[in-house]
């Protein structure tokens, strides 16, 4: 579907883009062997480093069955593209030291951690099925810019 120029449009592509890529991961993910009895969250870099962390901490420290998907595209997109301590800008507009997802969801307590970088051309389809066979925490950080609205 076409959306406008509004905010509220790139709202509504968003949540269209999330709502169809999220049908294609619970596919995949209850086609895994370990899928079934393996909890799958999902969070955005800026929503995991506002409330994610601490559950990251609490279920490595319980080696919970999860695997932690971070989208990780730089910015706060949903409520209109502001940026975030994991950010390579600040608010002002100017060059920051950006948090490292990676690193921090190590420091969390997660034993396997893997970066997939889609603006790369890398597919997410493995670090998937790894995250799904590792018995315990696991995280990708899945980097890439959001689709533009069409």
């Amino acid at each position: 579907p076409k959306f406008g120029p509004r905010p509220v449009d790139r709202y509504d592509h968003e949540i269209l883009f999330t709502d169809r890529y999220i049908g294609q991961l619970l596919d995949y993910v209850w086609s895994s062997p370990r899928g079934r009895n393996t909890v799958v969250a999902l969070c955005g870099d800026s929503g995991f480093l506002h409330t994610g962390l601490s559950g990251l901490v609490d279920a490595a420290r319980a080696n919970a069955p999860l695997l932690v998907l971070i989208l990780d595209n730089g910015t706060t997109a949903l409520s209109g593209g502001q940026p975030h301590p994991g950010s390579a800008l600040d608010a002002r507009g100017a060059l920051r030291p950006s948090v490292d997802l990676v690193g921090l969801a190590r420091e969390a307590g997660a034993r396997h951690v893997e970066l997939v970088d889609l603006d790369a051309g890398a597919d997410v389809g493995p670090a998937l099925a790894k995250g799904l066979d590792y018995p315990g925490v696991a995280v990708v950080v899945v980097r890439g810019q959001c689709q533009p609205s069409s």
